[in-house]
């Protein structure tokens, strides 16, 4: 049976995604609507589908389904879910918790004239151990570790913060080519059972990094991403190279990661509302 599916447009820095609040739908295959609405010439385009539920423990919960169909934890996702629960009139107050693939997760908002200019969300700790990642390394960490690529050796750092990363440090971003070659790659490279993002960064200073960022999940080269983020602070931090506080900035603007005392990563960035809009899907019944 085809209805009418409302949906809100939004990003966070250059990181899309399309919005449903479906509290109210019938049970619905969502994996397939992401794989129907994500892409950009055939459905309304986004590097996601984000789902907003009622939780079973109360409150609110957000999933994230990547353009293949496979559900991810996403952070400028959870940023964006954060400020459209206030501005839909959902949530009343300025902080809140919010129920993810990665569990419950605390949002603080920004409020500026009635509407929420900027979002906050505790990320909680990156793991470090290969198989809380997972990926098929000995040892204790996945740190400064060589990776062999069809010939070629990359240095690499991977962690999971709620979804697998692997950071590549460099001394300049890698250009068209060179990134669209080996970073799908890295990402499919059999050590990573589940795949992985790839993050190439440049540390200009111990408070300022750039990176250049390949997502799974069928996304490929994306503007930003929030868990990427939290990675490099994260990794960045142990390694000795960043501080506990790092502003990151990529192809669609900047994010601040920030580590704290027991070193949760807090993510900080500016959703906004791009457009609202209508399409006709088959809520019911499409499985």
């Amino acid at each position: 049976m085809m209805e009418t599916l409302e949906f809100v447009k939004m990003h966070a820095v250059g990181n899309d995604f399309i919005m449903i609040n479906a509290i109210s739908l019938p049970d619905t295959d969502w994996p397939a609507a992401a794989r129907r609405l994500c892409p950009w010439h055939f459905g309304i385009g986004s590097d996601g589908l984000m789902v907003i539920q009622e939780s079973r423990k109360g409150g609110y919960r957000a999933r994230m389904f990547n353009p293949d169909g496979t559900e991810d934890m996403c952070g400028n996702g959870m940023l964006c879910s954060g400020v459209f629960l206030h501005d839909e009139g959902l949530v009343g107050t300025n902080e809140f918790e919010i129920e993810s693939l990665a569990g419950w997760k605390h949002i603080r908002l920004r409020i500026e004239l009635g509407r929420a200019v900027q979002a906050t969300i505790n990320m909680g700790p990156a793991l470090f151990e290969p198989r809380a990642i997972p990926a098929q390394f000995e040892g204790d960490t996945v740190l400064e570790r060589k990776l062999e690529v069809e010939g070629d050796v990359f240095t690499i750092s991977s962690v999971s913060t709620g979804t697998p990363h692997t950071i590549v440090f460099s001394d300049r971003l890698p250009d068209d080519d060179y990134f669209m070659k080996w970073a799908p790659r890295i990402e499919m490279h059999p050590v990573f059972p589940e795949k992985t993002s790839v993050t190439w960064a440049v540390i200009d200073s111990t408070k300022q990094a750039r990176t250049r960022i390949w997502e799974r999940g069928g996304v490929g080269e994306s503007l930003a991403c929030g868990t990427g983020a939290c990675a490099l602070a994260a990794v960045g931090h142990r390694l000795g190279l960043t501080a506990k506080s790092v502003a990151i900035s990529s192809k669609g603007g900047e994010l601040l990661a920030e580590l704290d005392e027991t070193d949760n990563a807090w993510l900080t960035g500016r959703p906004e509302r791009v457009f609202e809009g209508r399409i006709t899907y088959p809520l019911a019944g499409n499985r």
